[in-house]
Formats: C-alpha cells, structure tokens, sequence
C-alpha cells in the first residue's frame, strides 16, 4: 500500500526531474513553477526555523530569568529599521557583527593559512617529505608567491614589470596560477558534480526503495 510519505517521496522527485528540463527547454512554465515552488517552500521553512530558534535560544531563557538577553535581542531588531525611515540605526549592528566576525576571522586565518602552513612547509622540508626534491620545489614556490603577493612600490617594483628581477615575479604568478587551477578543479567535482550526482542517486534511490519496500 502506498503510503502518505511514499506519494511526497514521488512528488519531490517528480518536481526534481522536471526542474531539470531547463537544460534542455529553457525558462518553461513547468520549470518557472518548480523553481517558486522550490523558492517559496524554503523561505517558510527558513521563517519557521528562525523562528524556532529565536524561541529556544531567547524568549525561553529570558522567560526563565536570564534578562540579559534582552539587549542582544533589541541590538538584532535594529537590522529591521532599515525598511523604516530610521536606517541609520541599521549601523549598530552591523558594525558589532562586522567587527566580531573579523576579530574572529583574522586570527583563525592567521593561524590556518599562514601559520600551520608555514611550520608544516618548513617541516617538510627538513623531513625531506614526500621528498628532498619535492620538498624543496614547494618551499621555494612558497617563497616566491609571496614575494609576487608583496603590492608596494617600494619593496615589489623590482619584480614586477620593468624591475630588474621580474621573471620571479612571473614565476610566483605561474605557481599560483598552477594553485588555483588545482583547487578549482577539486572544488568544482567535489562540490558540484559529485553533489548533484549524489543527490539525484539518493532521491531517486530513496523513492524506488519506498516502493519496493512497499
């Protein structure tokens, strides 16, 4: 018997498949439905959830005695004032959540990009790790995609266009060019394609297994 959650299953995938028709019909009705369908249904969910979630993590706790609350919460109300004629208001929290954000950022990336990458170049490099050749081709691509990174007149002009020592500057360009050419080709397969693979596996799996099961 096909229950209630089986025919959802089949309408989510059903919706799924045609919302692939735009790559091959274009802007159809049958896509411009599927896409309001799918835009209107996560921004309710999204209310609902940010609602819940003000609920549990404010209003209960300020109910419970903890009033302290109330100021983070009044501080959050003033992003709304933007759609009345008191935007500048709008101002306060934006530059505490700004600031927060970048404190918290910089460090963290101090710390990953930077630092951990700079010990663990250098300790490759005296471990010989994966090799003494290898090792010692990244060191000097470190060395020399930051120098390529190094914008001021006075200390970059020299490897730059025109400077004495500009095919450093060339080559810290082609290592980095290689960096990124890298790490865009893994983002893009990992994220993209073997995501969206994934996700028609999975929902056209789940959906024939419901009514197998059935």
């Amino acid at each position: 018997m096909i229950t209630w959650d089986m025919w959802i299953q089949l309408l989510g995938m059903f919706l799924g498949l045609v919302g692939l028709t735009f790559l091959f019909f274009g802007n159809t009705w049958a896509f411009s439905f599927v896409e309001h369908t799918y835009l209107g249904g996560t921004v309710a969910i999204a209310l609902l959830q940010s609602i819940y979630t003000l609920k549990t993590s404010c209003f209960d706790l300020i109910a419970i005695g903890r009033a302290l609350l109330i100021i983070p919460f009044i501080i959050g109300l003033l992003s709304f004032s933007r759609y009345t004629t008191s935007r500048w208001l709008a101002r306060y929290p934006v530059a505490m959540m700004s600031g927060i954000g970048v404190g918290i950022t910089i460090g963290l990336v101090l710390r990953a990009q930077i630092l951990n990458a700079s010990v663990m170049t250098i300790g490759d490099v005296l471990a010989a790790k994966p090799d003494t050749v290898s090792s010692v081709i990244v060191l000097i691509g470190v060395l020399i995609v930051l120098i390529y990174f190094t914008y001021s007149q006075k200390f970059s002009a020299i490897t730059h266009t025109g400077g004495k020592m500009w095919y450093i500057g060339r080559l810290g360009r082609l290592f980095a060019m290689a960096a990124f050419g890298y790490l865009w080709a893994k983002i893009f397969i990992d994220e993209a394609i073997d995501a969206q693979i994934a996700t028609m596996i999975t929902i056209v799996k789940r959906t024939v297994d419901a009514f197998a099961a059935a």
